[in-house]
């Protein structure tokens, strides 16, 4: 009777162990299964701000060549004015030209 008792609560041991092992071998795998994860998504939180940055990097250049470009565009319009001034005077000389010799005929 009192062996028959240890065997069933020997029994009823080994399953809690097993059914406490189980659960302690899950947990383990969940936490194993989070930490990948968050190592996962810390790899790929870091490539997205090394995307962001280059992309800054990429954008203030363009903007500096916008710049650039901004004042060589008014640069050759000022140019232009002038050239126009320029020539605004050459088709004034020519038809001065033009009615002196009418007058002398």
């Amino acid at each position: 009777s009192f062996c028959l008792c240890v065997q069933i609560l020997d029994g009823q041991l080994r399953d809690k162990y097993n059914e406490v092992q189980q659960r302690v071998d899950s947990k383990a795998k969940a936490v194993v299964d989070a930490k990948k994860r968050a190592e996962s998504l810390r790899e790929e939180a870091k490539e997205l701000l090394k995307d962001a940055q280059n992309k800054l990097k990429r954008l203030a250049e363009l903007e500096k060549n916008y710049e650039e470009n901004q004042r060589r565009l008014e640069g050759k319009a000022r140019q232009l004015d002038g050239l126009e001034d320029k020539m605004r005077d050459i088709l004034k000389d020519i038809n001065k030209q033009i009615q002196i010799y009418n007058t002398c005929q």
